[in-house]
């Protein structure tokens, strides 16, 4: 067992109690409070010195709510290095108000996760108002993540060309179709 210090960059806890979380609602096993005390528990006996909170596609009204929740517990636990939250990055010029909100929550919000993988368009991430959103991330101090399915890989590699100015971290390997 390794005893160098572990920061584990992509952890998603959730309460259901307090948001509703559509993709879990078919999915029983996992329709339940994880917390931060469940993630240590599993962690247990590994140097896991702090995580990264990843956020969990709760309903989109309750999305800031999810960060300043997080932002919280990371107030009480110093284990939350980080918080990637949610932001409709659609939306172009008009995300900078929702960006404002999201930044004055907490200076450990770093990046931004508005998951393209479900978007029945594949070249989604193309869309102008997409392609601003992130283009205007970095005036926040915030990087883009892009978690897409194989399928989608050429389009997001697109939106990291039409976007130089912006840090991209991709998630999952774009999922490729391993089976």
């Amino acid at each position: 067992m390794s005893t160098r210090p572990i920061v584990d960059s992509h952890v998603h806890i959730w309460d259901t109690e307090r948001f509703p979380i559509p993709w879990l609602e078919n999915i029983p096993e996992l329709n339940k409070q994880i917390w931060i005390d469940d993630y240590f528990a599993a962690t247990d006996g590994l140097p896991v010195e702090g995580f990264v909170y990843m956020q969990v596609e709760v309903a989109p009204p309750y999305a800031l709510i999810e960060a300043q929740t997080i932002a919280a517990l990371a107030g009480a636990d110093a284990r939350v290095l980080a918080i990637v939250p949610w932001a409709p990055l659609e939306e172009g010029e008009k995300v900078r108000l929702f960006l404002e909100h999201l930044v004055a929550i907490s200076p450990r919000i770093k990046s931004i996760r508005r998951i393209v993988q479900g978007e029945p368009d594949p070249e989604f991430c193309l869309q102008p108002g997409f392609i601003r959103g992130n283009q205007i991330l970095p005036e926040y101090g915030l990087t883009s993540e892009i978690c897409c399915n194989s399928t989608q890989l050429a389009a997001n590699v697109e939106l990291v060309k039409q976007c130089p100015g912006t840090e991209f971290i991709l998630n999952h390997i774009a999922k490729p179709d391993i089976r």
